[in-house]
């Protein structure tokens, strides 16, 4: 188990690219399921992607923007390659619909 499976799990797939997949997930202890964050997992084994995603992630923690979906926390798993990418959950339409 790593550590983002020790404070979330996954819930449905919201939206799935060439290098990432977007899932609702909830805190472990929210067995009610009352407070819903969106989790964008990136596959990419070449280390310097992985610090770019990194260093994005950290540019949109600092961000505060009603406009900008809000980094709550990252998990960089180098065993499976992936990096998960907590946020707040906005719930709507995709942008071309």
């Amino acid at each position: 188990m790593n550590a983002f499976e020790t404070r979330y799990f996954l819930a449905e797939i919201l939206g799935q690219g060439m290098h990432a997949t977007v899932f609702k997930c909830f805190k472990v202890d929210d067995l009610e399921k009352t407070v819903p964050f969106a989790v964008k997992i990136v596959r990419d084994d070449d280390e310097e992607k992985q610090n770019a995603h990194k260093n994005e992630f950290e540019i949109m923690q600092r961000l505060d923007h009603p406009n900008i979906v809000k980094g709550i926390e990252i998990f960089i798993n180098n065993q499976k390659k992936e990096i998960h990418q907590v946020m707040n959950f906005i719930d709507g339409k995709e942008i071309l619909d």
